[in-house]
């Protein structure tokens, strides 16, 4: 049978007799690595003196390995100091491949990978350490492609390949000394300390079963197994090294294991079975996997993959590899410097509104509306909040407070946005409009639904408690965010984003921050960046603006009139009076457009309205205003109206399905719209260029309807 064969057996027979707590075996023979796995089943010894003063004798580094949890359980029966060389036990991933590479790694002072106090050596790829590693894994990677270090090799196949003299080098156990021998081979050879003089610590130890019924029986034998007679007895019947250093002063024991001059300079690499407990044999095998890919060229690059090793070893045993969360502090300098612009801007944004309140009669403000300034100012605000809120490590109160403000901030603005732009759109092609901005109770009524709904979802997701504190975790960090519980939440989050960032293709950072790409103090700053610049051109290029504008038609209104400030859509800007007057014959299109009046003929009347059309009334603000040529033609019983700029024929609407014409109530304040309503329902909404224009169409729309 193959070693590792008998080492499993053994190790199934042990684990049986644990199990079962059977008291019929006294003494037993356990692998070095078994430390971890049995030691609570073990007969404590460190509390005897005879074997005390027998151990003195030996190599601490024999005696450290019987210890479980700093207390002696495991008295050394052997030691199988390992040496190194071309043809090695490199194979498909076993323990022998373990401690090869522990033995490269130490001889190079690049740690044991998983240290005694649980740490992963090798984790910090720019360490010292990490770099060393990197560096023994490849060089072995190019030996490897060199043909200088083949695989396929165990202890037994490898020791065999030596002995027909195949090799040069070879790294095996103390067992080969006597394949050599036994071979008989006629060249010279001799035994030799591995480059770094590492060597694992392998060989077996012997330990008292804790169910015994004879401990003090157990605990003198051990005492005579730790003596330094059975030691050289064992040496000079069945050579096996002896782990007491005095012995190797000893000529006969040298004349049996020609190691005596060697042995002095080893350095034990013991394997990390300590450390890993029960897990040993699992860890065995992630690095031995990982190494033997390296090997073989598999698996990516030397640094990914031990990146890899690491990770499933940390996961294995519940290492924390990546330290306290790194959330920015509340205290650093990013976060004074951006909490500081966030309060500037908030004082400047309350202090705009303010004086828009103050000077709401100013033809400035009445232009662009509190019906828009208002919310917008408000969910701006709202939104530089978010800059308080996501400094430092979150809760899941500010979690979900991130939620609200974030929600209904986005919502005032965005929903604000959208209805203004939409009227300042849907009044473009309307000259006879005197009156732009959006009024109160309509802004109201547009938000009311999109801030209902939002309303609803934040209720929701706070009541389920699909929002809280989570952690992110970076390639070499991690941070505390907020969570989203709900199923399919990271296709919902990504598709909320790509939409978003389709909509706004100037915040090409939120991506990155919303789908924690970056660590969260970069990310702090990145989301900071991108409100209060955004802000702060607002403020700049918005606000500030019609502020000067609104002071100065609140302090001298003359003065500001006497600039001829033109407002069209919204925006201002202003002709000085002084100067030569221009005196070109042209005239102002949209002017000419105001001054047109109906014409009257024998076969009807035309003029230009600008109408919208709907299937039903709610739904006319909904809709553009366009600019038409409009003919009433009684005789052929038809409307006729021709969009400008349009074209598509005209539309025909027969008189016969005209069943109402009156003016539009709802406009009290210029008088010069009319509404057609047809009998199928459907409403046409004409302006005029004033009152009393649109008082003569509705009566020669009277009289062609009848």
């Amino acid at each position: 049978m193959k070693n590792s064969d008998i080492t499993d057996h053994t190790a199934t027979a042990v684990q049986t007799i644990f199990r079962n707590k059977d008291s019929y075996i006294d003494l037993l023979a356990l692998d070095v690595v078994w430390t971890g796995d049995y030691g609570e089943h073990l007969l404590p010894l460190d509390g005897d003196a005879g074997l005390a003063s027998a151990l003195t004798l030996h190599n601490p580094q024999n005696v450290a390995a019987g210890l479980v949890n700093g207390k002696l359980a495991l008295n050394e029966r052997k030691s199988n100091p390992a040496f190194y060389g071309l043809i090695s036990q490199v194979k498909e991933p076993y323990e022998g491949l373990t401690c090869n590479v522990l033995e490269y790694l130490i001889a190079e002072q690049a740690g044991t990978l998983l240290e005694p106090n649980r740490t992963l050596s090798t984790f910090d790829q720019l360490s010292p350490i990490g770099q060393r590693a990197i560096n023994v894994a490849k060089r072995w990677r190019r030996w490897q492609s060199l043909g200088y270090f083949p695989l396929g090799f165990a202890e037994q196949s490898s020791a065999r390949e030596w002995a027909r003299g195949n090799a040069l080098f070879m790294r095996n156990w103390p067992f080969a000394t006597a394949v050599t021998r036994n071979a008989q081979v006629t060249w010279p050879w001799r035994l030799t300390k591995l480059p770094g003089g590492a060597a694992t610590l392998g060989g077996w130890l012997w330990g008292a079963s804790k169910y015994t019924r004879q401990p003090e029986a157990s605990r003198r034998v051990l005492e005579l197994f730790a003596g330094a007679g059975w030691q050289k007895a064992k040496a000079l019947s069945e050579g096996m090294p002896p782990t007491i250093p005095a012995l190797y002063n000893d000529s006969e024991v040298c004349a049996a294991i020609p190691m005596c001059s060697v042995v002095s300079q080893l350095k034990v690499a013991r394997r990390p079975s300590g450390a890993a407990g029960v897990h040993y044999a699992a860890v065995s095998k992630i690095i031995a996997t990982y190494w033997f890919d390296i090997l073989r060229g598999f698996g990516g690059t030397v640094e990914s993959l031990l990146d890899r090793m690491n990770r499933e070893i940390a996961a294995l045993l519940a290492i924390d590899v990546l330290g306290e969360p790194t959330n920015i502090a509340t205290t650093s300098p990013a976060v004074a410097a951006f909490n500081s612009i966030a309060s500037i801007e908030i004082l400047l944004l309350t202090a705009a509104l303010a004086c828009f309140i103050a000077w709401r009669k100013t033809p400035i403000v009445d232009t662009i509306g509190l019906g828009f300034l208002v919310p917008v100012t408000v969910g701006v605000v709202m939104v530089l909040v978010l800059v308080y809120l996501t400094a430092g490590t979150p809760s899941s109160a500010t979690c979900v407070g991130q939620y609200w403000v974030q929600g209904f901030g986005f919502a005032m603005t965005v929903g604000a946005c959208g209805i203004h732009l939409f009227r300042l759109w849907a009044l473009s092609s309307n000259p006879f409009v005197t009156r732009r901005q959006t009024a109160p109770r309509q802004v109201l009524v547009l938000l009311a639904p999109a801030c209902t709904m939002t309303l609803a979802i934040l209720i929701a997701f706070s009541a389920t408690n699909w929002i809280g504190a989570y952690e992110t975790t970076l390639p070499k960090s991690r941070y505390i965010g907020i969570h989203h519980t709900g199923p399919g939440q990271a296709e919902a989050k990504l598709l909320t984003l790509s939409l978003a960032n389709a909509a706004f293709l100037a915040l090409v950072l939120v991506p990155f921050i919303e789908l924690d790409l970056v660590d969260q103090p970069t990310g702090f700053v990145l989301r900071s960046l991108v409100l209060t610049a955004a802000v702060g051109v607002f403020l700049g290029a918005y606000m500030a603006p019609r502020v000067w504008l609104a002071y100065r038609y609140w302090r001298d209104p003359a003065a500001a009139a006497s600039r001829n400030i033109v407002m069209a859509t919204g925006t201002m800007t202003t002709t000085p009076t002084g100067g030569a007057t221009n005196t070109s014959p042209m005239m102002d299109p949209v002017k000419m457009l105001q001054a047109s009046h109906m014409k009257r003929f024998d076969f009807g009347c035309q003029g230009v309205l600008t109408m919208r059309f709907a299937r039903r009334s709610w739904t006319m603000y909904l809709t553009p205003w366009k600019l038409a040529q409009t003919y009433l033609l009684p005789r052929e019983r038809v409307l006729v109206v021709q969009p400008f700029g349009s074209t598509a024929h005209a539309r025909c609407i027969p008189l016969a399905v005209i069943s109402r014409i009156d003016m539009n109530t709802a406009d009290k304040i210029n008088g010069n719209e009319f509404n057609v309503i047809l009998a199928s329902g459907g409403w046409i909404q004409f302006m005029a260029a004033d009152a009393v224009e649109a008082a003569k169409w509705v009566g020669e729309f009277k009289l062609a309807v009848g």
